[in-house]
């Protein structure tokens, strides 16, 4: 079982930098590069295990390949992500040359303003999602799940659409849409599940399960996922404590490494 990171206070969680954590889940890697030279300041530690040399202080564009056709595409869409404040998705192809025999070189990311940097989480493209493309998700929408919502009489129904839409598009083995109160409790009005899970259907959490600082966050960044609770986490490099710089703002992370990640793995 994955143990908690030793600088998280369970007794005082509601103190907790979330948004700072300085980790993501190791399924993923992190690249974090500087808005003006594009130059790559900050990586998550695993990336050790795809690239054959370091890749701090490095130019972004450098690590893709020469081949792809996406560049203009990604610099209009770093411009997106800095004037609009949300994630955005993108697909990158990785320079053979500088990785590991073996490792993937097509990866599904996002892309996300943090404070002066650019900050790209990558995933290796998976069967399931070679087989069906971000195209045709989109296809998928459009045509079959959007025009539904028009049909729906009540929320309930509508929020069982989303967790079970979410399910199929990312496989994982719980979805849930979590509804807070106004005395910030809250309530799983929808989940779509594996057949053999216990269900968190309708079960009520008091409002220090998710403390306003976590509430803060979920209002931002409404979707995080958790593919593994026993994935030990991939630090951040350079270390703030090693280089002096601040702390990465991981608030748009879909990967981020924080206390509700470890505390789903020892409840």
């Amino acid at each position: 079982m994955s143990q908690p990171p030793k600088n998280i206070n369970f007794e005082r969680c509601e103190d907790e930098p979330i948004h700072i954590p300085e980790s993501i889940q190791s399924y993923g890697f992190l690249i974090a590069f500087n808005y003006k030279d594009l130059k790559i300041s900050i990586v998550s530690d695993n990336c050790e295990s795809v690239f054959t040399e370091p890749l701090i202080g490095k130019h972004f564009l450098e690590i893709l390949s020469s081949d792809t056709n996406e560049r203009a595409f990604l610099e209009e869409t770093f411009d997106r992500v800095t004037k609009t404040k949300i994630r955005l998705p993108i697909k990158l192809h990785l320079k053979a040359s500088m990785l590991e025999e073996g490792a993937a070189i097509d990866y599904l990311a996002v892309v996300y303003d943090s404070g002066h940097n650019y900050v790209v989480e990558l995933e290796p493209a998976t069967e399931f999602r070679d087989t069906y493309s971000a195209e045709q998700f989109i296809k998928l929408y459009a045509m079959s799940i959007a025009p539904r919502f028009k049909e729906m009489t009540s929320l309930r129904e509508m929020a069982q659409e989303m967790v079970s839409t979410i399910r199929y598009l990312t496989n994982m083995d719980r979805v849930v849409l979590y509804k807070f109160n106004d005395d910030y409790s809250g309530k799983v009005i929808a989940e779509a599940k594996a057949d053999d899970m216990d269900s968190y259907q309708d079960l009520y959490f008091p409002a220090s399960d998710i403390p306003a600082q976590a509430r803060a966050l979920y209002k931002t960044n409404w979707v995080r996922l958790t593919p593994d609770t026993e994935l030990p986490p991939a630090r951040l490099v350079p270390s703030t404590e090693a280089s002096g710089r601040e702390p990465l703002d991981l608030t748009h992370s879909l990967a981020a490494a924080n206390f509700f990640t470890y505390s789903s793995s020892i409840h």
